[in-house]
């Protein structure tokens, strides 16, 4: 689900949820309300080109980006959002580097509110998702196929976004998650660096690594308790100055509103019941 409001859902008895709710950016389609989200300043821009961008902060602080060799520093996170109503996430950091070939930062995830009169259940094998989307690779540019190209950073990953639920009951079999994303690799001075993952409400997103010779890894993105963002590794190659990686997204909101929490399933990052 995509667009520039908020998704609001209302069941005057009961909201079910059997298959995928998603409310989450991705690399090609942002979240509701996602692509307008205002979000504080990142603390600092990568330098001289080469450094990783920082994950993206809401709830939790996005991972810095990773450093390359030489005086390129990755880029620092945002400080934590203030939560004053039903907003999306905040998106990564670009990484350093020439525009066309720095690796993007993932948006943020997108803004959900489920009410019901009775119950909202998340049945087995359902998920509700509000994610962020993933940092991008850079790409080697130059005389990459000499392995003498320049090397950019890779983006930071898109924080979580905000699941709002409410009703007298609500339980979940299943997966309600709101998680940071993977940041991008870097490049190095021969290879691209490969995209952060995306979280799928089972595990930490993984940050971009491809391997040996390539550009610093991304950063994790943020999974249950672990709020905020991996770090950005700094590259490592023999060949040209590798690019940092990108930082992971720190974790959204779920809060849930009425007299019973949830019960059962998997949620990320844990809920706030009030």
């Amino acid at each position: 689900m995509t667009g520039g409001r908020p998704l609001v859902l209302i069941g005057a008895d009961a909201i079910v949820v059997e298959g995928a709710l998603d409310a989450a950016s991705h690399a090609a389609r942002s979240g509701p309300a996602a692509a307008a989200a205002s979000c504080n300043a990142f603390a600092a821009d990568p330098t001289n080109g080469r450094g990783g961008g920082a994950g993206g902060t809401l709830a939790g602080i996005g991972g810095v980006g990773g450093s390359a060799t030489g005086n390129a520093a990755g880029g620092k996170p945002a400080p934590i959002v203030a939560l004053n109503g039903l907003r999306a996430g905040c998106r990564g950091q670009d990484g350093g580097g020439v525009a066309t070939h720095l690796g993007a930062g993932g948006l943020g995830g997108g803004a959900a509110y489920l009410i019901a009169g009775r119950a909202i259940e998340v049945r087995a094998g359902a998920k509700i998702n509000a994610s962020g989307a993933a940092g991008s690779g850079a790409t080697c540019t130059g005389d990459c196929a000499n392995s003498m190209g320049d090397a950019g950073g890779g983006g930071g990953g898109g924080s979580g976004g905000m699941l709002i639920l409410e009703a007298p009951s609500i339980t979940s079999s299943g997966a309600i998650f709101a998680d940071g994303s993977g940041g991008g690799e870097g490049a190095s001075g021969s290879n691209n660096g490969r995209p952060g993952s995306d979280p799928d409400g089972s595990k930490a997103a993984l940050g971009g690594n491809g391997g040996a010779n390539n550009g610093g890894d991304g950063g994790g993105g943020s999974y249950g308790a672990v709020a905020g963002g991996g770090v950005g590794l700094s590259g490592d190659s023999s060949l040209r100055p590798p690019g940092g990686g990108g930082g992971g997204g720190g974790a959204g909101v779920i809060r849930i509103y009425g007299a019973a929490a949830i019960a059962g399933g998997t949620v990320s990052p844990p809920p706030q019941v009030r």
